[in-house]
């Protein structure tokens, strides 16, 4: 199967707010999909967000195909192929489909990773009008799909909760960084992905999205920040649980 029949029903999880935005003339959008291209190859075309990939995770992402395309809304769009390496893992290809809305559309991103070697299928969505994380875990074969969604709190704290049979469950507030991890892990078992799906997904949460690099047609210019930009103290956790690397959790405050 395909990588956008995989992905499509999971990125519908993590639906966005939606506004009336203007279209995009073909010199934005000739100019998006070059720069979709420069973010795929070197994180946003950003050297210092690379580097810091490599020397603190040991992370490298090398693209092997894409497709990019900026609709007459704003949304741009990718469909890619990975190999990702870090140091630990052997090396593997994941395949992902990405779309950003412009903040004309309320901002956000939805992005769904598949593992080429296993069919392993992750999701994850920001939604900015309620400043949350959306995960997914579809297990192959299954149709119960495991949902939850972190969201950050005025005073830096986390609320984490589940979706069962499309009813909403709190499970905890005023988490830290870790203990929101730590507790998603329980519930959708966030650790099982293979860690270059989400280790990917981390690469690309730190990365500037296009409309922060490009000039947009709308009147709304302001730019959707890096997702770990926000939820800093949850992404500074995450490598702490995926990966086999102690000295990691000291950038992962206890509290």
């Amino acid at each position: 199967m395909g990588l956008i029949p995989r992905l499509v029903g999971l990125l519908a999880v993590a639906s966005l707010v939606a506004c009336d935005g203007s279209s995009a003339d073909d010199q934005a959008t000739d100019a998006a999909v070059d720069a979709a291209t420069d973010a795929a190859v070197g994180m946003g075309g950003d050297p210092e967000l690379v580097a810091f990939l490599r020397e603190t995770y040991g992370l490298r992402m090398t693209q092997l195909e894409a497709q990019q395309s900026v609709d007459a809304e704003g949304r741009t769009r990718f469909a890619e192929r990975y190999r990702v390496e870090f140091e630990g893992e052997p090396a593997g290809d994941i395949e992902l489909e990405q779309t950003i809305f412009p903040m004309s559309e309320g901002g956000g991103i939805t992005l769904g990773i598949v593992d080429a070697q296993t069919d392993d299928v992750r999701s994850f969505g920001w939604t900015i009008a309620d400043n949350a994380i959306n995960l997914t875990r579809q297990d192959p074969g299954v149709e119960q799909a495991y949902v939850a969604h972190v969201y950050l709190e005025l005073n830096g704290r986390y609320t984490l909760i589940r979706q069962v049979d499309g009813e909403e469950e709190q499970i905890d507030t005023g988490l830290s960084g870790r203990r929101a991890v730590e507790l998603l892990d329980d519930f959708i078992d966030f650790g099982s992905a293979p860690a270059r799906v989400t280790m990917a997904a981390f690469a690309i949460a730190h990365t500037s999205p296009p409309e922060a690099r490009l000039p947009q047609s709308c009147a709304d210019t302001a730019t959707t920040p890096p997702v770990c930009d926000v939820f800093s103290a949850f992404c500074d956790c995450v490598p702490c649980r995926v990966l086999d690397r102690p000295e990691l959790c000291a950038r992962c405050p206890a509290d």
